[in-house]
């Protein structure tokens, strides 16, 4: 808490914890001798956060020995009753060897003045057990916002403790897919997932590795509702490939690697995967002109896939793609593919170009983003825009080595979706790569930046990045979009960069980024973050994260993740190089059962199993009732599309947020109409999960699938929107 004293929620938090008159919370003290307490000053606690953590702990140390020594509290100098009165917070920065030294001090050194007990308000430890039968602890603290901790003077942040505000209360669960032979029933394969895609319109992942995973497989489909793997074919290598999902609800994997332990050269290969025709099978289709590693696969509003970025080679210093092309699912066997020059200032700069952010704009354009640069693309054109796309200051590079991960915001009809927001997190320093460099500390900013159409001008207006801090370092992150809006950045390292080592294939980071944040777009600057639970498992290099369609998290991923270092008792470190444990992860809301909203019906069909088609520009009606029959007259006040996720190496390919626009809402007969979005620029076709909102509360989704029936993306959208045909 002392960390974020300069905001305004927590300069409220901490005055009216040590308000003149307040009283030591101690219950072993007569209230008749409670001590009263000074006025906080936020300058001295900012001036004592700002202390080396070393010596901070040291100053702890000493001042927890001053306060339980002192036979008159009343004459210690006042930064020292100020900053013990704040000292359960200020441990949240400490080491956990300094931690344990405070407390050791603090029960053996004398009986004549037990310490403060923590108060209820401050801080609950609830414990909780989870599904693989291990005791963990939820540590809350009742906090409004951004409680989470800064790395002071550069150090890794190594706090012991999740600071959650009371009310968001959130966990990672451990979960175990059955893993079978289908000839013999007995133990078979687990696949690490580098690679992760939503299968559209099931609860089904597609997970894909790296040859030298350690097993004979390196794809499988693992189902969420059945815990079961099944095994996946496929003709060639798959590692470091790009993926998105299709109009139709298949998945595409282009790119790949190598030949290299007994599986083909897959660099130039186009597959398709069709689990409602072969659930088994990734099927070859075509090639590219060009080798790709680290590709990105971007669906468009045509239904097309715009193919960008990656080497031609494995590893820097291979040859670049200059050229961007074009797979049409309606051709799959085509070759070659329609083919355009990247704009080679923007090569120049971003140089290999690996896994480029894309994102389908409202307009149908392609916000292009690599490292620090940026563009704005009509793709199926082959043109770029003149506008100029900010340069991303501050500390973090995004691109691989440097790798940060990005998002873009939910669309609101509010605007007329004449507006986007993008984000970026983390990522390392340039610096970082510099021989002597390589333990450098990550990023811990964040970058955010609204992009607005203006339709008289016919061009875009960029309102410059705003940075915000993080207070948490993080390289190779991922964020995760909820249904409501927020965001969950999850996943990472304190230290390093992204890759192999070249000690023999270990990572090139460490100290794991092991706490999940939320981010609260529509909060005040520098109260948007809030820290949640922290995980058992590290996350590094080659890990995923993904929304299900009950609006939890998928967790997944890391194959060079032994040999780590952390203080967090959570921890748990693989016991071998390859990280085949899952967890679902539970944000805030989720619990909050009485106010979910159900789905009941779209326009009238109530089948789970059916997948129902709607247009765009479409209204339609959708029945619904409470999740628990506690409250069954939840009221709903909104309903959203959330595209199935598609991630590999910190950037989901295809995540998307669509706010719809309402007709009206009846809370009485708990019917809402409403209308899907008016062309497929701001929701590119295909299948969506359909969540209902009770103000930051959802229930469990529903897929339906967005179909241009009269072909907009082909004959261009009417009204203040451009035409990228």
């Amino acid at each position: 808490a002392p960390f974020f004293a300069h905001t305004p929620d927590a300069a409220r938090a901490l005055k009216s914890c040590c308000a003149p008159g307040a009283t030591n919370p101690s219950q072993s003290t007569p209230r008749e001798k409670q001590v009263p307490l000074v006025p906080v000053s936020v300058l001295q606690v900012i001036r004592l956060s700002r202390l080396p953590r070393r010596a901070l702990s040291r100053s702890l140390v000493r001042l927890t020995r001053a306060w339980i020594k002192s036979e008159q509290a009343e004459t210690m100098p006042s930064l020292l009753r100020s900053a013990t009165s704040c000292l359960l917070v200020v441990l949240a920065a400490c080491s956990a060897s300094a931690k344990r030294d405070l407390l050791a001090t603090a029960t053996t050194t004398t009986t004549t003045r037990p310490p403060p007990a923590k108060s209820k308000s401050a801080v609950t430890t609830t414990p909780t057990t989870t599904k693989n039968n291990t005791t963990r602890k939820n540590v809350v603290m009742d906090i409004p916002s951004n409680n989470s901790p800064v790395v002071p003077n550069g150090e890794e942040f190594d706090a012991p403790l999740t600071l959650t505000p009371e009310g968001f209360k959130s966990e990672y669960v451990m979960i175990n897919p059955e893993v079978r032979d289908p000839k013999n029933g007995k133990p078979d394969f687990k696949i690490v997932a580098v690679h992760l895609v939503h299968v559209p319109g099931t609860n089904t992942y597609l997970y894909m590795e790296r040859p030298s995973g350690g097993t004979r497989n390196i794809a499988a489909t693992m189902n969420m509702d059945t815990m079961v793997w099944t095994p996946v074919t496929t003709p060639d290598g798959l590692f470091c490939c790009g993926h998105t999902v299709l109009a139709d609800g298949q998945v595409v994997v282009v790119g790949g690697h190598q030949y290299n332990a007994g599986w083909a050269y897959g660099m130039k290969s186009i597959r398709l995967f069709n689990p409602r025709q072969n659930a088994t099978l990734l099927n070859k289709t075509a090639e590219m002109s060009f080798a790709r590693w680290y590709p990105t696969p971007t669906l468009l509003a045509s239904g097309k896939v715009l193919i960008m970025g990656g080497t031609q080679g494995v590893g820097a210093g291979s040859p670049r793609n200059y050229k961007y092309e074009i797979f049409d699912p309606e051709k799959p066997f085509q070759m070659p593919m329609p083919q355009f020059d990247i704009d080679p200032t923007y090569m120049k700069v971003v140089k290999q170009n690996y896994y480029p952010f894309n994102f389908v704009m409202p307009t149908g354009h392609i916000f292009n983003f690599c490292g620090r640069n940026g563009r704005i693309l009509d793709a199926e054109k082959g043109a770029y825009l003149s506008a100029v796309v900010p340069f991303r200051p501050g500390y973090a590079h995004g691109q691989f080595p440097y790798t940060g991960t990005g998002a873009m915001l939910a669309l609101d009809p509010a605007n007329n979706y004449t507006q986007m927001e993008v984000m970026l997190f983390g990522g390392n320093n340039e610096q970082a790569t510099v021989k002597g460099n390589e333990n450098m500390i990550a990023g811990r900013w964040s970058h955010r930046m609204r992009i607005t159409w203006d339709a008289t001008g016919r061009t875009y207006q960029f309102s410059g990045w705003a940075e915000e801090d993080m207070f948490i370092p993080r390289v190779m992150g991922d964020v995760v979009n909820l249904p409501n809006g927020d965001l969950i950045l999850m996943n990472g390292a304190m230290r390093g960069l992204a890759g192999d080592a070249g000690n023999g294939g270990d990572s090139r980071a460490n100290r794991p980024s092991l706490w999940a944040q939320l981010y609260q777009p529509e909060k005040p600057k520098d109260s948007r973050y809030t820290t949640l639970d922290a995980s058992q498992v590290a996350r590094l290099y080659h890990s995923v994260a993904a929304l299900t369609i009950n609006g939890t998290i998928l967790v997944s991923g890391c194959d060079r993740c032994w040999k780590l270092h952390s203080a967090v008792p959570s921890f748990v470190v693989s016991p071998i190089r390859f990280e085949y444990r899952n967890e679902i992860f539970y944000p805030p809301y989720w619990y909050d059962h009485d106010n979910k909203p159900k789905i009941v019906a779209i326009n009238g069909d109530n089948s789970t199993d059916s997948i129902l088609q709607l247009d765009f520009n479409e209204q339609f009606t959708i029945t619904w009732t409470g999740f628990t029959d506690a409250n069954p007259n939840v009221p709903v006040t909104g309903v959203t599309l959330v595209a199935p996720s598609s991630v590999t190496h910190s950037f989901n390919a295809n995540q998307r947020v669509v706010i719809l626009p309402k007709v009206d809402i009846d809370l009485a007969t708990k019917t809402a109409r409403m209308l899907t979005p008016p062309n497929p620029y701001i929701a590119p076709p295909q299948m969506y999960m359909m969540f209902l909102l009770n103000g930051k509360v959802y229930g469990p989704g529903r897929w339906v699938h967005l179909v241009d029936k009269r072909g907009v993306a082909k004959t261009g959208p009417n009204g203040v929107l451009l035409n990228p045909q």
